[in-house]
């Protein structure tokens, strides 16, 4: 039975997500595994170098780091969506896809929504902690800190089209008079497609 809180529970759910994203990642992204395989060994590696106590720090750390990511992947996904209303509502707002991917995200306005500026507090203290430790546990701790830069060079610009593509198939249910441009996604396919070198037709 669809309830308010389960459906919210799908779409914002930081555990629920990450999985999701992960999830879509290893089916449209030739690249992901050996990034993903990278990773864990950097967590694993960390995790034997340091004392109990600090090893809970990493596991905080990264959870906070999901948290973040997941946060802002909703957050684009949902600016993904209203763009397509924006050029349902006049044709001049396809002008987007002439913008740089930072501005298209609005990636400047990320803490200023709270699950972001919480979790980036537990990031920001535990950054600060890495500084006392050793140079070669600070460049093995920079072993999950690319695998985060990967998903969100990636994970971006996905879920920013996948709101977009979305919208297409949805607003048509709720917007009298709705088209899909069809045209515009399509440009927006091709265009992250030649970006990312990967076939964006699995995510339909």
């Amino acid at each position: 039975m669809y309830t308010v809180k389960s459906i919210l529970t799908q779409v914002t759910d930081s555990e629920l997500v990450f999985q999701n994203v992960m999830e879509t990642l290893r089916t449209v992204d030739p690249s992901f595994e050996d990034e993903h395989r990278q990773y864990l060994h950097s967590v694993d590696t960390l995790m034997n170098s340091l004392r109990t106590e600090d090893s809970t720090k990493v596991m905080g750390y990264i959870a906070a780091k999901e948290k973040a990511f997941c946060s802002e992947m909703i957050y684009i996904a949902w600016l993904g969506f209203q763009q397509n209303i924006a050029c349902f509502r006049n044709p001049i707002n396809t002008e987007f896809l002439k913008l740089d991917y930072e501005t298209i995200h609005r990636e400047n306005s990320f803490q200023s929504l709270p699950n972001i500026l919480s979790a980036l507090s537990a990031i920001n203290d535990f950054d600060c902690s890495l500084r006392s430790l050793p140079d070669d546990i600070q460049n093995i701790a920079m072993g999950i800190t690319d695998f985060f830069s990967y998903l969100e060079t990636v994970g971006f610009k996905l879920a920013h089209y996948f709101g977009f593509a979305f919208a297409d198939r949805f607003l048509g249910h709720v917007i009298p008079g709705y088209t899909p441009d069809s045209a515009t996604t399509t440009q927006y396919a091709m265009m992250l497609q030649e970006y990312l070198d990967f076939n964006l037709s699995l995510l339909d």
